[in-house]
């Protein structure tokens, strides 16, 4: 979760507390979005609160232990009601990112092509 224009910036940063985080799926909001994400963020960490993990000292981590499928239904679902339309999350495309009308559903294949380093490319032109 992360209200940040540019989620793998985001990605990096954690991949500092847990190399082997992986990105499974991100939803986007437009900016002209009727909610605050940094309201609709904090209230998705209530929601899976249960899920947070504990440090020993006692507080609350930013990690969640749960299925990334599980997660990613739970977000999407959360979304759908939130904004009471089960029809608001669209498929990911490089178009309707770039009108940002639609809130989104991104898989980390979209993101990386969108927000990612340009592929290497061998001396014909074509990627590795």
């Amino acid at each position: 979760m992360t209200t940040q224009s540019n989620p793998m910036r985001r990605f990096a940063t954690l991949r500092c507390g847990d190399p082997f985080l992986f990105l499974r799926v991100a939803f986007y909001l437009p900016h002209d979005c009727p909610v605050d994400a940094g309201a609709l963020e904090r209230r998705l960490h209530v929601a899976f609160g249960p899920a947070r993990i504990q440090f020993f000292s006692g507080g609350w981590s930013e990690w969640f232990y749960i299925e990334h499928d599980r997660a990613e239904f739970e977000c999407q679902r959360f979304i759908e009601n939130f904004f009471e339309d089960p029809e608001c999350v669209r498929p990911f495309s490089g178009i309707a990112y770039h009108q940002g009308s639609q809130i989104l559903k991104a898989y980390d294949e979209d993101l990386i092509s969108l927000f990612g380093p340009p592929p290497v490319l061998h001396e014909d032109g074509l990627p590795y």
